[in-house]
């Protein structure tokens, strides 16, 4: 066979060179993505040469079926690399001087969009903000490794911090008590406001394995929200602080109290699914202890 046929990667170089500068380019600065990617994302992400569109130089990948346009959620595309495109495309892109900047606007990209989703989780994303999150899990991890590696620890607390509520709904305890263990080690970096939410993710990193724990972690948040003056942040971690109280019938009243001024908290903000959370950590708190009318009201 013809040299540029006999090994994959030959191969994959040899259809590279019949595209343009622009597509070669977008191709290698593809690899830093774990998965399929979005417009928005890939548009963030990658430098192309000036007065380049990256719509159309991705538009030239797909139709030479170097990248798969795959769906997403709602019937918007997302943008992918078969595994073996995207191997030698990472292998292309370490080869490269700017690799490691294209590696930090990937991961700064993948905060900022976390920070979104943790922020609008409680608005106009109440009802898919899981699945956002768990479609961004792949570039999350990889962000996350790259701040870890690069000894970034802001950018790697800004990731954790956003990811406790996705945590406590879907599970991945592990890797959860992990990460928030190797942030708050790196506390002395960060903000009040950034320390403060960390500690809230630990809080619902530890409430499937230890309530005791849970609670340390929740009451230093809520302690540090107070003093911020985050009614928000308050108000959630009130209510699953009082939640760690489930089958503590000492601490019953006071769990009580604390959902109390979490739900008021709540409906000061005026975000309804936040007052819905507090509500039923009420509700649950009351069945538990035996008082079933105060239950069905919550």
């Amino acid at each position: 066979l013809p040299r540029r046929q006999q090994t994959i990667p030959a191969t994959i170089d040899w259809s590279l060179q019949l595209l343009g500068q622009a597509e070669r380019e977008l191709f290698v600065q593809l690899g830093v993505f774990s998965g399929p990617a979005s417009l928005e994302m890939i548009e963030q992400v990658g430098v192309l040469p000036a007065d380049t569109s990256v719509v159309d130089a991705l538009s030239n990948l797909v139709d030479q079926s170097m990248v798969r346009r795959v769906p997403g959620p709602a019937g918007s595309a997302r943008f992918v690399l078969l595994e073996l495109l995207r191997e030698h495309a990472r292998e292309l892109l370490a080869e490269r001087t700017d690799a490691d900047a294209i590696a930090r606007r990937h991961a700064e990209h993948v905060a900022a969009l976390c920070e979104h989703v943790d922020e609008r989780k409680w608005i106009e994303l109440s009802d898919r903000w899981i699945d956002v999150m768990a479609e961004l899990l792949g570039e999350v991890r990889s962000a996350y490794h790259w701040a870890q590696t690069n000894h970034d620890e802001v950018l790697a607390g800004r990731i954790v911090a956003s990811l406790g509520a996705y945590w406590h709904r879907s599970g991945y305890d592990r890797e959860a008590r992990a990460w928030v263990a190797s942030a708050l080690a790196g506390a002395g970096s960060f903000g009040p406001l950034l320390e403060a939410r960390i500690e809230l993710a630990g809080g619902l990193a530890e409430w499937d394995r230890d309530l005791l724990a849970a609670r340390a972690h929740l009451e230093k948040a809520a302690a540090a929200f107070r003093a911020l003056e985050q009614q928000r942040h308050l108000a959630f971690s009130l209510a699953m602080s009082a939640g760690t109280h489930i089958s503590d019938r000492d601490g019953y009243q006071s769990a009580m109290a604390q959902c109390d001024e979490a739900i008021e908290l709540a409906r000061r903000v005026g975000e309804k699914p936040l007052i819905a959370q507090a509500l039923n950590v009420r509700g649950e708190l009351a069945r538990v202890h035996g008082e079933d009318d105060t239950a069905r009201a919550a």
